[in-house]
């Protein structure tokens, strides 16, 4: 790999220089924030296309251009972070802090269910009115007003130890002051804690190293700023400039993922900083990067499609029996059983296989209900003229229209399910398709995370995983842009603002954007294999 002597240095250069911008130009505008974001994509787009015009003419690229790269992505790495301004006047992300600080402080005591109940309990004993609070039930998903749920609110403190109830009291109430009681009282009807037993076992060390208070646990939120930078290094010391800039500029850019989000809490990043090892990895140690794939599972379960590409590729390239043993699909596989089941073993403590079935009925629960904020292709195709915020609430006059809003869409995909297995089992052909035809291990990978959206619909911030995509896009102009014609897109999207467009038309538009850009990378992809009688990628791309 050819990259400047000097390459980490220029990468820094641009991180401090993003950080300047945050300090004495951002500040406390949120727009300014925006535009920049707007700038650096646009910025980047055209330095692509001038490096690929340079190296068509000179064969390689030329210092300054792959200088310039490496300014860009660590401007992108500034970006991802909110150019280091956290979240405005809150010192942590107000919402998902208390989910994941107090989901994963207190598991054993309040699980997957009673993370409401029991915070109501606690502000009860500190002096706290609720009387007119409406908070979700956790077990049906629903939002219902506190009476209902007195008995569970008033059996929250048998649930504790005498010491341990104290504590929780402590943080509860810290917390509400922090955020305030307002800002408290709307958290309470989110969609509660939903991390994997694992996740907390690893929180849990984290929050006993800082104290084990929500006071000391606040210094932790600079964890996920040093995973997106230790992530960004290894991406460019595995795969060159190019991939950096690509992936740092979509992840700090990217309006589904952008900071604010869940930027500013606890160990949000985590499974990303692990699935960039695990592709970095599978070039050279498939067994390690197995291990790495089975730890990206364990802290978020979508992950686990990371995998499915290079071992299809160990199936039908590997077909005699006697050589899979020594074959890196068979060491991947190798490393990620004895990963998984290490990993099984240290979750076991918090309550055998029972954390594990809570876990799984907590995430289909959450799974059945839509959000605002989901982005794939089946939200995409829960989408119709008829089934939005705007057109419901002219029609609908009382009662509840989220509801109503969620019992459409819902009707409007059953109509498309047919279609999403079509889709589904296209992209899996296209799969297929690369596999046989010799692929990467690390092109596979990625497009194998990529499938994520096209399943199903996450979190629009999880779209944080599209970034690999850099992998497979570096040596490939019409990909490179592609990512960043993107980026661009959903910058332009965020200018026109939820309140214009409202906000599920807005990520419907971000979900045709993000599943149209995979569908370009695999339609690419598959055409260029059938271009070529040789591997669709170049051989240092680790096939």
């Amino acid at each position: 790999m050819k990259f400047p002597r000097r390459a980490g240095w220029t990468a820094l250069g641009g991180v401090g220089f993003g950080a300047v911008l945050g300090a004495l130009v951002v500040r406390d505008e949120p727009r300014l924030s925006e535009y920049f974001a707007l700038g650096l994509s646009v910025a980047t787009l055209v330095a692509l296309a001038v490096g690929a015009t340079l190296r068509r003419r000179a064969r390689r690229s030329t210092r300054w251009a792959v200088g310039v790269l490496l300014f860009l992505g660590g401007l992108g790495v500034a970006a991802s972070q909110n150019w280091f301004r956290g979240q405005g006047r809150y010192p942590v992300h107000p919402t998902d802090f208390f989910h994941y600080y107090v989901g994963a402080r207190y598991f054993e005591q309040v699980g997957y269910q009673d993370l409401y109940t029991c915070s109501v309990a606690a502000l009860r004993s500190r002096g706290f009115k609720d009387d007119d609070w409406g908070i979700r039930d956790l077990r049906r998903n629903v939002v219902v007003p506190i009476r209902e749920l007195e008995p569970a609110i008033r059996a929250c403190p048998e649930r504790f130890a005498p010491d341990e109830w104290q504590h929780f009291v402590d943080d509860i109430d810290h917390l509400a002051r922090l955020i305030g009681p307002r800002n408290f009282q709307r958290l309470l009807s989110d969609h509660g804690f939903n991390a994997p037993p694992f996740w907390v076992v690893a929180a849990k060390a984290a929050i006993r190293a800082a104290g084990n208070t929500a006071e000391g646990a606040t210094r932790l939120i600079w964890i996920d700023t040093l995973l997106v930078a230790l992530g960004g290094w290894i991406l460019l010391r595995t795969f060159g400039p190019r991939t950096f800039c690509l992936a740092m500029v979509f992840l700090g850019c990217h309006t589904a993922n952008r900071f604010g989000w869940v930027g500013g809490s606890l160990l949000r990043m985590d499974w990303w900083f692990w699935c960039v090892v695990a592709v970095a990895l599978l070039r050279t140690r498939p067994f390690a990067a197995g291990a790495a794939w089975a730890y990206a599972s364990a802290l978020r379960l979508f992950p686990l499609l990371l995998g499915i590409g290079p071992l299809i590729r160990g199936v039908l390239r590997d077909r005699r029996i006697p050589r899979i043993a020594s074959r890196p699909a068979f060491r991947m596989l190798a490393g990620a059983i004895t990963g998984g089941l290490i990993l099984l073993a240290l979750s076991w403590p918090l309550g055998n296989i029972g954390a594990w079935r809570e876990f799984a009925a907590r995430i289909q629960t959450h799974g059945e209900a839509l959000s605002f904020n989901h982005v794939g292709l089946k939200s995409l195709l829960s989408a119709s003229p008829d089934a939005t915020l705007s057109s419901l609430s002219s029609t609908q006059h009382g009662g509840d229209l989220e509801a109503l809003w969620r019992t459409t869409r819902e009707e409007a995909f059953q109509r498309r399910r047919v279609a999403h297995g079509l889709a589904v089992i296209a992209f899996v052909a296209g799969m297929l398709w690369l596999a046989f035809r010799g692929s990467a291990r690390t092109t596979l990978a990625t497009l194998s995370l990529a499938l994520v959206p096209v399943v199903t619909a996450l979190s629009s911030y999880y779209m944080s995983l599209l970034a690999l995509l850099a992998v497979p896009a570096r040596r490939r102009p019409p990909l490179a842009w592609a990512m960043m014609g993107a980026v661009v897109l959903t910058q332009l999207l965020q200018q026109r603002s939820h309140r214009q467009l409202g906000i599920d038309t807005y990520f419907d538009l971000i979900s045709a954007t993000d599943v149209a850009l995979v569908a370009f990378f695999f339609a690419y992809l598959v055409a260029a294999s059938i271009r070529s009688e040789a591997t669709v990628t170049p051989p240092d791309d680790g096939a």
